[in-house]
C-alpha cells in the first residue's frame, strides 16, 4: 500500500513538472527579442514641410513682395497714392459680394435674395399721401360743424333750465312732498334720538358754563356705581378669576431665558441623558 502511494505522488509530481514545463514554453515561443539595425541609426532625417506652407510663409513674412510679385494693387498702395492717411477712404464697396456688378454703386444695391427697397417702394405713394391729408383736412372741418352745433344745443339747454329755475322759485314745492309717513316704531326711536341730542346740547352749554365739570356730577355718580373693582374687572365667573390669580402668583421668570448650558432638545431622545441643564465641568455630555 505504501509503495502505490509513492509511486503515485511520483507521477503527480511528474505531471505537474511536465505542465509548468510545458507552458514555460509556450510562452517562450511567443515571445521575440530583437534588435534594431545599425544603419537606422546613422541616417540623417531632415524636416520635410511642403511647398505650400513655405510659400504662405513667406507671404505673411513679406506681403508687399508677395503682392508685387502676383501683381495685386494693397490698399497701402492706393493710400500712398491718394493722400495718405486722413485722406484717402476705402472703397467697402469693392468688397461687397454682389451678383450684378453693375449695382454695386447704386444709391440702393440689393440686400436679399436680389430684391432691394425701391422694389418695395410705391410709384404713386406722394399722390396718395396728398389724398389722404386732403381726406383729413375735410373730417376735421366736419369735426369743428359739430362743435358749433353742440355749443347751440347747449345754449339752448341753459336757456331751459334757466325757465325751470324761475318756474320753481315762483311755486315753490311743499317740505315734507315726496317723503313717505313714518310709522311708530320709526317715530319712537326718532324722538328718543331727538332727546338724546337735545341732552347732549346741554350738557355741552353746561359744560361752556363751568369748564371744570367735564361731566355732570350725575354722570360721574352713575359711572362710579357702574364700575366695581379692578381685579374683578372683565371676569365672568369665580373659576376664571381662580385662575388668573394663580397665573399672577407665579414668578414671571420661573424659566429663565434659555442660554449655551440648556440642554433642552425638542427630539424625542433618551430623558436620562437630554434633560436638565448642564452643572459646572460638565460639558463632556
Amino acid at each position: 500500500m505504501t509503495r502505490m502511494k509513492h509511486i503515485a505522488c511520483d507521477l503527480l509530481l511528474q505531471q505537474r513538472v511536465q505542465q509548468a514545463s510545458n507552458a514555460t514554453a509556450k510562452r517562450a515561443t511567443g515571445i521575440r527579442v530583437t534588435m534594431p539595425q545599425e544603419r537606422r541609426d546613422t541616417l540623417k532625417a531632415e524636416p520635410w514641410v511642403p511647398e505650400s506652407v513655405l510659400a504662405l510663409r513667406a507671404q505673411e513674412k513679406h506681403p508687399k513682395k508677395a503682392a508685387e510679385e502676383a501683381g495685386r494693387e494693397l490698399q497701402i498702395d492706393k493710400e500712398r497714392v491718394g493722400g495718405g492717411a486722413g485722406m484717402y477712404v476705402p472703397d467697402q464697396r469693392l468688397e461687397w459680394d454682389i451678383k450684378n456688378d453693375e449695382e454695386r454703386y447704386d444709391m440702393i444695391p440689393e440686400i436679399c435674395e436680389g430684391k432691394n427697397i425701391s422694389d418695395f417702394v410705391d410709384v404713386d405713394i406722394l399722390k396718395k399721401i396728398a389724398a389722404l391729408e386732403a381726406r383729413e383736412n375735410h373730417d376735421a372741418h366736419e369735426e369743428q360743424a359739430e362743435l358749433v352745433n353742440d355749443e347751440a344745443l347747449i345754449t339752448a339747454y341753459q336757456a331751459l333750465m334757466r325757465d325751470v329755475t324761475r318756474i320753481w322759485v315762483s311755486n315753490p314745492p311743499r317740505a315734507n312732498a315726496g317723503e313717505m309717513p313714518l310709522n311708530q316704531r320709526q317715530s319712537k326711536h326718532n324722538a328718543k334720538r331727538q332727546a338724546r341730542d337735545a341732552k347732549e346740547l346741554q350738557d355741552i352749554a353746561d359744560m361752556e358754563a363751568d369748564p371744570t365739570l367735564s361731566v355732570p356730577a350725575k354722570r360721574r355718580l352713575e359711572l362710579a356705581a357702574q364700575a366695581g373693582p379692578r381685579t374683578q374687572a372683565r371676569q365672568l365667573d369665580t373659576a376664571m378669576r381662580a385662575a388668573i390669580r394663580q397665573e399672577a402668583a407665579q414668578s414671571k421668570y420661573i424659566d429663565g431665558k434659555q442660554g449655551f448650558g440648556d440642554k433642552i432638545i425638542p427630539n424625542e431622545k433618551p430623558r436620562h441623558l437630554f434633560s436638565g441643564k448642564a452643572g459646572f465641568e460638565r460639558q463632556w455630555r
